[in-house]
């Protein structure tokens, strides 16, 4: 969730890592800071707040030119968002200045033991004792690479950390466990930050540092370090070009990433929808005979919602999903398993640890993220790249629905290949689908002027309930997630069919829902359970906007406080026009509040700590 970064090259280092860290903060921030070693001293400034702003105010025009800088960009985990807090930190003596990702989940313990030893902390933080140990340990070694092997040796938890130190002016060392860090050298740079996208610009040939190891840098290459009886043994890592990565950046015209990235979702699907059956094929037959479980943690838990009811539907399997923070307490995975994972980053902590748990016990996996090198990615038994184009906003929108997407084809394919579908029915499902950008097209220009007055309107209404029955009930689920995220407002997603069991006591006039609707020819069921849950609701008092694909003079609609038209493919991918309808009306209801639309208070895009 922090960005690290770390640069060793000529006396431009200082602008090349600052204009890295800025390329981060879209994984969320709430304070900065920067340290460089100029003149045999360490020089650091941090603050709270953004970089970007802080950057374009003067900032870091006192910081000296230095060939090494180390900076960062601060997700609050341990401690309060105040400047002390923020990183680098520096160790008790001195002379080491260290950035860190992650969760040192002992270090409260070592607090303690460096409180014997006469060394206090200045911080809030679990980061601070890090730069501690490192310099204890030199006292005794005075050997770097030992050093490091000592530290890491006590630190429990997840780690990605890179530090400079006076004890070595030509290069910067990192270590990771958990946390991801990669690194990328030219002629006369390295590189080394936790997220490809500050790399990319300047070289796309990047080493994805692997669990446990460590790296030194200097300006024009990087050693690599693994642990082997005791000691650091110098190992050999391959470069891998990065195909994909950061190309998409840049508003183009549009107010915000969130709507820029609303309008490629039909380029998303398209994209998805090209996926070559032969790399998929391997996947399908591995399902055929084994139990599917699928997880995911936020949007992409809910994208894992929609999959379950694909698979049933489509394929007359049925899938565990649990999120990825209570997999593992829920469901004891074997290599009777074929697991699905989902992250849009391919960084997601808690899906990785369900993956690393699935390797273990010889189950397959498939990952669907949409960062290529990511760590998803390289885990993967089978790894799906959505391809879906950069998101800078931190909220997910054609991302999610690329994976729903994917999911989708998996399940149609599935359903041919045992034969729940016949080879005509799942053609004409695939064949649907490349009707889906069209449709969006229309959402876009014929329907989201309704949307936008709605969001309007009702921008003021602090309450809100999100319902939908099926797959109507994930849909709702995300689409409240984004209206909370982006407005907020309070928003909660349940089952339609839920509500009436407890939280209907909640409403009153001040209280509206937003219910999702399907066509009523495609599942006549579940649009009149759904109409008789909103009945419900309004003999109470409740508001109820619905979208959904009637004529607005359809005789249940009439009665309805608001009704949105959307257009209409078929009943399986109907709800993924309102995913899309439901990210438009959080996004002009965010506008009207005047909200800060890409980087939403307290979110980070790729969450990398438990």
């Amino acid at each position: 969730m922090c960005g690290i970064v770390g640069v060793v090259g000529n006396n431009n280092s200082v602008r090349i890592a600052i204009d890295a860290l800025k390329r981060l903060e879209y994984r969320g921030y709430d304070s900065f800071g920067v340290s460089v070693l100029h003149d045999q001293e360490i020089f650091t400034k941090k603050s709270v707040g953004s970089a970007i702003e802080k950057d374009n105010q003067g900032f870091f025009v006192d910081v000296p030119p230095a060939p090494l800088v180390i900076a960062h960009t601060r997700w609050a985990t341990h401690g309060r968002v105040t400047e002390k807090n923020a990183h680098p930190h520096h160790s008790y003596d001195g002379n080491f200045s260290l950035v860190h990702n992650g969760v040192i989940e002992n270090y409260l313990e070592i607090r303690q033991q460096l409180l014997e030893q006469g060394v206090q902390c200045k911080t809030e933080t679990d980061t601070e004792v890090i730069a501690h140990l490192l310099a204890k340990h030199y006292e005794v070694s005075g050997d770097l690479l030992k050093t490091i092997y000592h530290t890491i040796g006590e630190l429990e938890g997840e780690y990605a950390f890179v530090f400079l130190t006076r004890h070595d002016p030509d290069h910067i060392y990192a270590a990771r466990y958990k946390s991801p860090l990669v690194f990328g050298s030219t002629p006369d740079l390295t590189i080394i930050a936790s997220d490809q996208t500050a790399i990319a610009p300047l070289t796309k040939n990047m080493t994805f540092i692997r669990e446990g190891d460590v790296v030194k840098a200097s300006f024009n290459k990087a050693v690599c370090y693994e642990q082997a009886d005791g000691r650091l043994v110098e190992v050999q890592r391959e470069s891998v070009h990065i195909p994909w990565v950061d190309e998409a950046l840049g508003r183009h015209g549009h107010p915000h990433y969130m709507i820029k990235e609303i309008y490629e979702t039909p380029t998303a699907v398209e994209t998805a929808l090209k996926l070559r059956r032969v790399d998929l094929e391997p996947i399908v037959n591995d399902l055929v005979k084994r139990q599917l479980s699928i997880t995911g943690a936020g949007s992409a838990f809910y994208a894992s919602q929609i999959g379950q009811y694909y698979f049933a539907d489509l394929a007359n399997k049925y899938t565990y999903v649990h999120p990825s923070d209570e997999f593992l307490n829920l469901f004891k995975i074997s290599n009777n398993d074929h697991l699905i994972t989902i992250s849009q980053s391919g960084e997601t902590f808690d899906t990785l640890e369900v993956t690393r748990r699935a390797i273990q016990v010889g189950a397959p996996v498939t990952s669907i993220s949409n960062m290529f090198g990511s760590t998803s990615h390289r885990l993967a038994t089978y790894p799906i790249f959505q391809g879906a184009g950069a998101e800078v906003c931190v909220l997910t929108t054609k991302a999610i629905v690329s994976q729903a997407i994917i999911l989708f084809i998996l399940a149609t394919l599935l359903g041919k290949k045992n034969g729940t579908l016949t080879s005509s029915q799942a053609e004409g499902l695939l064949d649907d689908a490349h009707r889906l950008p069209e449709a969006m097209g229309m959402i876009f220009e014929k329907y989201q002027p309704k949307i936008k007055e709605t969001a309007i309107k009702h921008k003021d209404i602090t309450n809100w309930f999100f319902i939908g029955r099926w797959m109507y009930y994930p849909v709702a689920m995300e689409s409240a997630l984004k209206y909370k995220e982006v407005s907020y407002l309070h928003a909660e997603g349940m089952p339609a069919g839920f509500f009436k069991h407890g939280t209907i006591s909640l409403i009153d006039d001040d209280f509206y829902t937003i219910a999702f609707l399907p066509k009523e020819e495609s599942y006549p069921d579940i649009f009149h359970f759904t109409i008789s849950n909103i009945s419900e609701i309004q003999a109470r008092g409740g508001k109820v906007i619905a979208f959904g694909h009637e004529e607005e003079g359809h005789k249940d609609i009439k009665s309805l406080y608001d009704y949105i038209q959307l257009p209409t493919v078929n009943k399986y991918l109907d709800p993924i026009l309102h995913l899309t309808a439901g990210q438009l009306l959080a996004y002009h209801c965010a506008i009207a509040l005047g909200r800060e639309i890409d980087k939403p208070r307290a979110l980070a895009k790729s969450v990398t700590v438990r």
